[in-house]
């Protein structure tokens, strides 16, 4: 469950920083909502890479069990 909200406060937060980021550089907000995103990406692809990996690589496994 702890996983869950720590999703979302993540979620959020980048959501805000993005909306932050677009009102002080006046750009369009989906812009910096890419812009943020990406940067989250890379940094938490960084940070967990082994980890998202194993995720990866099991994600088709299960669509394939999902789908029959």
């Amino acid at each position: 469950m702890t996983e869950i909200w720590a999703q979302a406060a993540l979620w959020l937060g980048l959501a805000l920083l993005a909306t932050l980021v677009s009102i002080f550089l006046r750009i369009a907000t989906a812009l910096s909502e890419i812009v943020v995103g990406t940067i989250a990406q890379l940094i938490l692809g960084a940070l967990l890479g082994s980890v998202a990996r194993q995720v990866i690589d099991h994600a088709p496994c299960a669509v394939t069990v999902i789908r029959g």
